[in-house]
């Protein structure tokens, strides 16, 4: 059973009707009886409003099969995002209306609050949030209305300023090199020189069950990333040795990224970012050991290096590695069936990327420069968009799975979106 956009509304209004009458807070009701879209608001009693807000959040969350079973790879509605499409349906001018009604964004404001338990140091941090997130319900409104090929949503960053969202969940330094030979392993060479020569029509995904067959790999490999901040890369280093691992042995372990954070410390600046080469390097100079999760803890900031003989770690071996040409695409997709997940930077256009919901991002070089790379995130399959035709890289995500397609992204194949083939690395275990 679904539960439609009207008896959403009718569930709405039985619990504004149930909230009762007094004096603060205000409920919404949109008029569409005219072409001002007018806004009348009836005051009720605090307490009343937190009551409706309750209901409305149980009544989603009791709900969220009915509600958010969409069963393509859009995945969950945000309630937040369903609570705003509800009080929004009936206006026919939505951008004025959220540009000139502070009512109205409150009461989404408010509801986004409860449901993310949203608390603010002070009135004047308050006000800004409630500016920021105005500014990026605007930014939803206006990309959803454009019905691109992937769609927008307010999600947990809603109240982040660009900057703040930049410095918190990026953190990829890239390289200065144009092209990276950092092991100068002759095997991985000669593996990219017989990717590049296979016949492309072996290569041809979108009719064969290649694809099929990556998804099944992806599937032995998963796993859950913990929210981080400027950590990631040492999130999408955990992620790919544990596949690396487990593609070498069968094993599967959960491995420790607090630990290459922690450690690796030439050419990696813990929180305040790193990248694939040092990692590497760092983990190749120990003899591969990698310490278990629950031996070196995940804490969220750089501390000194904690390993040490009472840390079970696992031996990983050498890691062999190379850059996959940059702005091959072809390649690209050759190395990733051959090796599996590929640890790649991106720009993550933050105007896209902080409230993006699923689809396939497909923006200009002007949008999304290709040199701009600032993300760190690992590939992991491809495919083509039914709905558009648009073919497509599926790209595993760390900032969990409430974010876009269940954690994960997709970005279209074969005009190098936002770079996504400008940083590749293939990297093998011996």
């Amino acid at each position: 059973m679904k539960l439609t956009t009207s008896t959403r509304n009718s569930l709405v209004n039985e619990q504004i009707e149930s909230a009762g009458e007094a004096e603060y807070g205000i409920i919404i009701d949109i008029d569409d009886r005219n072409d001002n879209d007018s806004i009348k608001m009836k005051y009720i009693h605090i307490t009343g409003i937190l009551l409706l807000l309750c209901s409305l959040t149980c009544s989603f969350n009791d709900n969220l099969n009915m509600l958010y079973d969409n069963e393509n790879m859009m995945g969950k509605r945000s309630p937040v995002q369903d609570f705003a499409d509800t009080l929004l349906q009936h206006t026919k001018d939505k951008i004025n209306a959220i540009s000139n009604n502070n009512t109205l964004v409150n009461a989404i404001f408010s509801f986004f609050k409860h449901y993310y338990g949203k608390t603010y140091s002070s009135i004047q941090e308050e006000t800004l949030r409630f500016q920021t997130f105005k500014q990026t319900l605007l930014t939803v409104v206006k990309t959803n209305i454009l019905q691109l090929s992937y769609e927008a949503e307010l999600n947990a960053y809603a109240d982040f300023t660009n900057s703040e969202f930049d410095s918190q969940k990026k953190g990829l330094i890239p390289s200065s090199q144009k092209r990276n030979h950092f092991n100068d392993d002759e095997q991985i060479e000669q593996l990219l020189f017989e990717l590049r020569n296979i016949e492309k029509q072996q290569y041809m995904f979108d009719k064969s069950e290649r694809e099929e067959e990556l998804e099944e790999r992806e599937q032995i490999y998963k796993r859950s990333l913990p929210l981080q901040r400027r950590g990631i890369w040492s999130d999408i280093m955990k992620y790919l040795t544990e596949a690396l691992y487990a593609k070498k042995s069968g094993k599967l372990y959960d491995l420790s990224p607090q630990q290459i954070t922690d450690c690796s410390s030439s050419g990696n600046y813990g929180c305040n970012g790193g990248n694939f080469a040092p990692s590497v390097k760092y983990l190749n100079s120990i003899g591969g050991k990698l310490a278990l999760w629950n031996s070196y803890g995940y804490v969220a900031v750089k501390q000194t290096c904690k390993l040490s003989s009472s840390v079970s770690t696992v031996s990983l071996g050498t890691i062999q590695y190379a850059q996959v040409p940059q702005g091959d695409e072809n390649d690209l997709l050759k190395t990733l069936y051959a090796q599996g997940p590929i640890f790649i930077g991106i720009n993550a256009n933050t105007n896209t990327f902080k409230s993006y919901k699923g689809g396939v991002i497909n923006l200009s070089s002007s949008s999304c420069s290709p040199t701009g790379i600032d993300h760190a995130v690992t590939l992991v399959g491809w495919g083509q968009d039914a709905s558009t035709g648009l073919n497509y890289w599926k790209v595993k995500n760390s900032w969990g799975s409430n974010w876009g397609e269940s954690g994960y992204f997709r970005m279209a194949r074969g005009s190098n979106v936002c770079g996504i083939s400008n940083m590749a690395y293939a990297a093998t275990l011996t």
